[in-house]
């Protein structure tokens, strides 16, 4: 039998989209949830040969798609959002240690690739052609902010895992989350989640295997959430009996890299409109359990900017 405290995590950015790589060049700490699933669809043997039983199956086509979890933390969260969204942009900070990556939706239906590695301690699988389709953060008022990747993948063989060495845990906790709406930091808020779905689908043809011959995101950026507020006014249940437009933010900063650059994880949605914004109860004070979408913004160009700070030069 075997533990799964013994798992271990790692990745790389593929080469050459869908050739695994063959060993990480980075691991991640993982939470509890995280799995990765290869599966065997298969197809039924129903013809009538003078006999009433089943006839066994033929085997039909592969799937593999999971889930990885993770403390929010901006030293792991930057190759979810890459592969999610597509377009990256890095820069120094300063000539200091720190690099910014501004990371935004690209207009290219092939987002960027990776191979998974997961140590199960049975055996070691790796898993190529791996794009994140779905991102989901969300934290509350005692709690870390975490982050759920919803991933495809092509194919599982058996791999290495390397020699794992783990980031300095850097996570963000509800006391280092600014909850921004219009521009200014609302503290009446008492939780919050963010969904980022690109909308990845398995594309399969004739190509003499059973797996997919490529991962695509060929439809419309999917940008959903809602947050838990407490009334002090009505002004911002107003806006979304209006259907008028608001910009919402989380800024979460954790320690210091140097100099005035800090582990930064930033996410900007520009034009989010609620969808519902009823009055309700929450410890026995009137509160909201709000539900929003996010669009693109004409005077911004975008939908939505993730900017993550960290010691990491590039993806």
């Amino acid at each position: 039998m075997y533990s799964i405290e013994a798992q271990r995590f790692g990745l790389k950015k593929e080469a050459v989209r869908g050739t695994a790589e063959t060993t990480p060049d980075k691991w991640y700490p993982f939470s509890k949830g995280t799995e990765l699933t290869y599966s065997l669809g298969l197809l039924e043997n129903d013809v009538y040969k003078g006999d009433p039983t089943l006839l066994p199956p033929i085997a039909g086509p592969k799937s593999g798609s999971g889930k990885v979890k993770l403390p929010l933390d901006p030293q792991t969260c930057g190759e979810f959002f890459r592969s999610l969204l597509g377009g990256v942009s890095s820069a120094q900070q300063g000539g200091s240690a720190a690099y910014k990556h501004t990371i935004t939706n690209n207009a290219g239906i092939q987002k960027p690739s990776y191979t998974f590695f997961l140590d199960y301690g049975i055996d070691v699988k790796k898993y190529n052609l791996g794009v994140v389709k779905k991102v989901s953060l969300s934290s509350g008022v005692d709690n870390l902010g975490t982050l759920e990747a919803d991933v495809m993948f092509k194919s599982e063989v058996t791999g290495s895992i390397g020699s794992p060495t783990f980031p300095t845990s850097r996570y963000l906790a509800f006391n280092q989350m600014d909850f921004k709406i219009a521009g200014t930091s609302n503290t009446n808020v008492k939780d919050w989640s963010i969904e980022i779905d690109n909308g990845a689908t398995g594309i399969r043809t004739l190509n003499l295997s059973q797996d997919v011959n490529d991962i695509v995101a060929p439809g419309k950026l999917d940008i959903k959430g809602g947050f838990t507020i407490y009334f002090q006014n009505e002004t911002e249940r107003n806006k979304f009996l209006a259907n008028t437009a608001v910009a919402l933010r989380l800024l979460a900063v954790g320690p210091l890299i140097a100099a005035t650059y800090y582990y930064t994880v930033d996410v900007n949605i520009y034009e989010a409109h609620y969808t519902a914004f009823p009055f309700g109860e929450d410890q026995g004070l009137l509160a909201a359990k709000v539900e929003y979408t996010g669009y693109y913004s004409a005077s911004d160009s975008k939908a939505i900017q993730v900017d993550v700070t960290n010691a990491t030069t590039a993806y």
